[in-house]
């Protein structure tokens, strides 16, 4: 995506895990943008293998990662007229 606009900062999430016997920390910055672009390019080298836009209820229903909800229901809640 090259067209965005932010429209606000949701917060952080930390975490490790462990790769080859080495534990790695890292840490996900989480912003809401605006676009108008519809196709998405995967970031392969992070392990992401799909994308797709989803409305609000169908992502939560995705989510794999039950600590990031709330990030997500931070977003719902700023986007007008969701």
């Amino acid at each position: 995506l090259r067209q965005l606009e932010k429209l606000a900062y949701l917060g952080a999430y930390t975490y490790t895990f462990t790769k080859d016997s080495t534990t790695y920390e890292k840490e996900v910055q989480w912003y809401l943008f605006t676009t108008e672009e519809e196709t998405t390019t995967l970031c392969k080298e992070e392990g992401f293998i799909t994308s797709q836009w989803l409305p609000y209820e169908d992502a939560i229903e995705k989510v794999t990662h039950p600590k990031f909800i709330p990030f997500m229901e931070k977003a719902h809640f700023l986007i007008p007229n969701s």
